[in-house]
């Protein structure tokens, strides 16, 4: 959490450092007026903030909300617009900036409460990669880190989507219909815990996709904040066209290839009849 506020703290620190006419007059305005910018701004970005972190459902919301939030502070920068124009005091925007900075610290520990949830499993990054990585990185497509999905009926057991998986060295299950409509996926965390069940009840679909043209550093910085171990990677249709996991990645990295290792993989699957 630290992390994020760090990453966060420094935008609008950066802004009231670089002359935007940071001062403490406003701590001798008039306390009212203080008070009514508290209330125009904190309650706003905390609805907006909540609703779209329960709207997706996010297991880590305390997280991904206090990154948007943290994030959201360069509207100082729209503020500060207003402010070479003579639209507001330096006294009012001061005050914007330290509320700002007042809420990126307290913010997650609000949500953590409101949502009573421990952080989920994620694929551990780095908040920030250095630029010679994002360069490297930056070369090498989805496609070249994905693995080709492994389908599995919908009407099958997860007993018998484990065994599937374990023989195609696959982590995740594409649950299909008898058409061969994508309904969801199933980890084998969750297959293992549900042995007797049809995988069509353990379908889930993902909270996070990824295109297979998408840069691979872009989604290693995203990576984080999905809240799933898994980013399924699609094709322009919206199909599901391969599987991106923390081991998948690391499989690419050693090969040491930058194009084509995902689609090698799914070429010598097809060979060995998989």
């Amino acid at each position: 959490t630290f992390i994020q506020i760090g990453n966060g703290f420094f935008i609008p620190l950066f802004f009231a450092s670089i002359g935007l006419n940071f001062t403490w007059d406003f701590l001798k305005e008039n306390p009212l007026d203080t008070l009514a910018l508290v209330v125009a701004l904190v309650p706003v970005r905390l609805l907006v903030h909540f609703a779209v972190a329960k709207a997706l459902k996010l297991k880590c919301s305390w997280e991904i909300a206090s990154t948007t939030l943290a994030r959201g502070s360069v509207d100082l920068a729209v503020l500060a617009t207003f402010l070479y124009n003579g639209l507001i005091s330096g006294a009012l925007y001061s005050s914007a900036v330290a509320i700002s900075l007042v809420m990126l610290l307290l913010y997650p520990v609000i949500a953590r409460e409101t949502y009573g949830l421990e952080k989920a499993e994620t694929i551990e990054a780095p908040p920030i990669l250095p630029v010679l990585v994002k360069y490297l990185l930056g070369r090498m497509r989805i496609r070249d880190v994905m693995e080709p999905p492994v389908r599995v009926d919908a009407e099958l057991t997860a007993r018998e989507a484990l065994k599937i998986l374990s023989e195609k060295g696959g982590e995740v299950a594409l649950i299909t219909d008898s058409e061969g409509k994508e309904l969801g996926f199933a980890t084998m965390r969750k297959l293992a815990n549900n042995l007797e069940e049809k995988v069509k009840y353990l379908a889930e679909k993902p909270r996070h996709i990824v295109k297979q043209n998408d840069n691979l550093f872009l989604v290693l910085e995203e990576v984080p904040f999905a809240a799933q171990s898994y980013i399924p990677a699609v094709d322009e249709e919206g199909k599901v066209v391969g599987i991106v996991t923390q081991s998948t990645i690391l499989k690419a990295l050693t090969r040491g290839s930058t194009t084509g290792t995902g689609e090698e993989s799914a070429a010598k699957r097809e060979t060995e009849g998989v």
